[in-house]
């Protein structure tokens, strides 16, 4: 049975994106709002710790992201590719402007916290934590890329791309490359990278999950029918990868079991699409974010 702990208001405009910290302690929400600012949390409060506010207020986050140490909270906006503050300091220690026409799509530290990774239009740039740049990989004719995930080692990323293009690809950041390129007609909407950089795990636009292989694209398993019954928004790995989570239009996020594809868990989110999903570190907790501003903390079964 599920069991709601703590709800927290991210703002007055769908949630964008989520990050806990490495401690799971804390976490970072965005909306697609700018003026809503970055809020950062206590989560077993509910206490809002800081604000921090956006470049401008006309933007909007697409994505947010905590450094592994918990020093860094990076963003990535329409106008800016990766916009980065200091956390303890509370201070903005500044912005990158993104080139791309539809800006900056997600951002993600590895677990080594070296470097940032920005997604925006169909580049990857890295930079260091004082926002000087350490490279550009370029997708070359996979078109507008979605949903990006890092893998912790940070040498992999994986993302969906828009149709008519390869509908999943896995960048090898290391050799700058497309290490895979999935089947074009796909209707994968959402991926996450496992821990260990060795599977996938993706979600459709008819409801449905499967796990794939990451180098060769093979199906590994396919999770329990019915699944969703509206689209799949975000996917997520536990930490230890022996558990995923989903989250839908059809005002849910579902824990599964990875190995056998079991639906174990609902969690009802309320009166709003399901927009992000994220696991607290110990994987005992999850959190939802939707598209009526809030971020929902629930107690996963055992």
């Amino acid at each position: 049975m599920e069991r709601l702990v703590q709800e927290y208001r991210a703002g007055s405009e769908p949630v964008s994106s989520i990050s806990v910290s490495s401690n799971g302690q804390r976490f970072a929400s965005a909306t697609r709002r700018a003026a809503d600012g970055i809020r950062f949390w206590n989560v077993q409060s509910g206490g809002l710790l800081h604000t921090f506010p956006t470049v401008d207020d006309q933007d909007e986050v697409r994505g947010v992201a905590l450094s592994p140490e918990g020093f860094f909270l990076a963003a990535a906006t329409h106008r800016h590719s990766v916009v980065l503050w200091d956390i303890e300091a509370q201070q903005r220690i500044g912005a990158v402007e993104t080139q791309a026409p539809s800006g900056g799509i997600g951002v993600a530290f590895p677990r080594d916290g070296t470097f940032i990774l920005c997604a925006h239009g169909r580049l990857y740039s890295r930079f260091d934590t004082a926002l000087v740049p350490k490279g550009n990989h370029d997708n070359l004719q996979s078109g507008q890329l979605f949903s990006p995930s890092l893998a912790p080692g940070g040498r992999f990323v994986a993302s969906v791309h828009e149709p008519g293009r390869p509908n999943i690809i896995v960048y090898d950041l290391l050799n700058d490359r497309p290490s895979l390129k999935t089947d074009p007609n796909g209707s994968f909407n959402a991926v996450a990278m496992g821990p260990d950089g060795g599977v996938l795990l993706a979600g459709d636009i008819h409801g449905k999950l499967e796990t794939l292989n990451a180098g060769t694209g093979e199906s590994i398993r396919r999770f329990d029918t019915p699944g969703h019954s509206r689209n799949v928004t975000s996917v997520a790995f536990s930490p230890d990868g022996s558990r995923a989570l989903s989250g839908s239009e059809d005002f849910s996020a579902k824990l599964w079991e990875v190995n056998t594809g079991k639906e174990i868990q609902t969690l009802n989110h309320g009166a709003g699409f399901v927009t992000c999903v994220a696991f607290l570190p110990n994987g005992k907790f999850a959190l939802t974010g939707g598209n009526d501003g809030k971020v929902k903390l629930w107690e996963l079964v055992p």
